[in-house]
């Protein structure tokens, strides 16, 4: 497969690089299936999303059902749909992010980022009213609102929500009609800045293209700290290498290039370095 470029997009927090590659005339066009499970490729577009967004978040907002709740996705959706109308015309020029999950008691709630802080009389009156609930008690403990302060609180919010607790990610069994685990007001993540390499007629890149994929990859290999451990016992001395779980540069390698998580700042900086000017189109994509 011939190679034909590489574009780098930076975004409020991180960096995705795109290689681009020849491909078929015609390549074959598969049906997407039924949504059944929350994926591993899912739950990075939406940690992706909530860390990108151009807007600083405000409110971290929970809504769940009563005691008698739907068990097909369709109504769920409608219900959702329904809220989100009402919240558009309440607040104008809103932004959002909205992500499902389940309740041990199979009961199906969403949480969702916005970046204006929602009053929660309006919250629980307005829930209440599209659920059609009688239910008392889901009036006053149907809906939750928490104060965060930024982007990446808010994102921090939804990252621990939707790395943990898997069993709430887990679809019960008489659930159907699963649909999207989560979505985004209309654009919520833009290209803050955009630059293309490009490749010779032998598939070779462009050396700017290659110093900045080589740049990074170092800068997350420098960067990853890794702390040693004391020997397991004091028959063996060699020591483990254990990588710490700290809020760093790292990759998520794909099949078409790959995302450096937290890297806007240091590529920009390595544009504005090697890139020359007129290859470079500062603002959206």
């Amino acid at each position: 497969m011939i190679h034909t470029g590489i574009d780098v997009e930076i975004y409020s927090c991180d960096t995705r690089i795109k290689v681009h590659r020849q491909r078929n005339a015609n390549p074959p066009i598969g049906k997407r299936g039924d949504i059944v499970e929350f994926s591993n490729r899912s739950r990075n577009r939406l940690l992706f999303a909530a860390f990108n967004a151009r807007v600083e978040w405000s409110a971290f907002v929970t809504l769940t059902y009563p005691a008698e709740f739907p068990t097909d996705g369709c109504v769920v959706r409608k219900d959702r749909n329904a809220f989100l109308t009402y919240l558009r015309r309440e607040y104008s020029d809103i932004a959002y992010l909205w992500a499902l999950e389940f309740q041990a008691r199979g009961a199906p709630h969403i949480h969702f980022l916005a970046d204006q802080f929602i009053d929660l009389h309006w919250l629980s009156e307005t829930w209440y009213q599209v659920v059609g609930s009688q239910d008392e008690k889901h009036l006053r403990a149907g809906t939750q609102v928490e104060s965060v302060r930024g982007r990446e609180q808010g994102a921090s919010y939804m990252a621990k929500s939707y790395t943990g607790k898997r069993a709430q990610k887990q679809v019960p069994p008489e659930y159907m009609n699963v649909g999207r685990f989560w979505g985004t007001s209309r654009g919520l993540v833009v290209v803050q800045r955009f630059a293309t390499f490009g490749t010779d007629l032998d598939g070779v890149f462009e050396p700017g293209g290659v110093q900045i994929v080589r740049a990074l990859r170092r800068f997350v290999e420098k960067t990853v700290k890794v702390k040693r451990s004391r020997p397991m016992s004091e028959h063996h001395s060699r020591k483990r290498c254990v990588k710490r779980k700290v809020k760093l540069p790292h990759l998520h390698t794909g099949l078409n290039g790959f995302t450096v998580f937290r890297g806007a700042k240091v590529t920009a900086q390595l544009l504005d370095a090697m890139v020359e000017p007129t290859k470079i189109n500062r603002g959206e994509k």
